[in-house]
């Protein structure tokens, strides 16, 4: 069995082909990528690895990590959150019932 250090994934992927082959040594891996539809070819008797080959690339994804994503600075508001987060602070504004408003000392808010 091969120690934890030498359980080693490598990702190769093919831009002109748009595929990924994964090789791993890891059985956690190897179980992860089997859970999630993915059919592995065993290297070797007994299995000391697994291989997957043509894999669409559009598999392959990147996420944040972390709030602050190691410094970077955080993703610019789009113009469309913009415009929705205006709408709904101007809605808010314009729906609040204040003293001056004329429906305000009529009972029509009250429950009494």
């Amino acid at each position: 069995m091969l120690s934890r250090a030498e359980q080693e994934t490598i990702l190769r992927w093919d831009d002109e082909t748009a595929t990924l082959d994964i090789y791993t040594a890891s059985p956690r891996v190897a179980l992860r990528l089997q859970r999630r539809g993915y059919a592995l070819a065993p290297i070797g008797t007994p299995a000391r690895g697994w291989r997957l080959q043509g894999v669409p690339l559009s598999a392959l994804t990147f996420r944040r990590i972390g709030a602050d994503c190691a410094g970077r600075p955080k993703r610019a508001v789009s113009d469309g959150l913009r415009r929705a987060r205006a709408v709904r602070e101007t809605t808010q504004r314009t729906m609040k019932v204040g003293p001056d408003d004329p429906l305000a000392g009529s009972g029509a808010s009250s429950l009494s």
